[in-house]
């Protein structure tokens, strides 16, 4: 049990130095600092307007970072499917 939870751990570390992850969390420092880009994104919580949502979608730090959430996300289903494919053969030696 110690042993997985070593792996786990080093799985952690090693996903947290992904460029993936890595440039996400870059893009969120950059949003917090952009007091603009917070106020629409704090508006359109408040009062969801069609023109607020078009000034959000048109902001380039906004675009920069939905394309890195992909490229994140697109990271997490390859570690899903792998570790699909790890239970597979497990469940096969039984």
């Amino acid at each position: 049990m110690e042993t997985l939870i070593e792996k786990v751990n080093e799985l952690k570390d090693s996903l947290s130095n992904t460029k993936e992850v890595l440039d996400i969390k870059e893009l969120n420092e950059e949003i917090k600092k952009d007091k603009k880009l917070l106020e629409l994104l704090n508006e359109y919580h408040l009062y969801p307007k069609e023109e607020t949502k078009k000034q959000i979608l048109d902001n380039e730090l906004f675009r920069k970072y939905k394309e890195k959430e992909t490229d994140l996300n697109i990271l997490i289903l390859k570690i899903n499917s792998e570790l699909k494919q790890i239970t597979k053969k497990d469940k096969c030696g039984l």
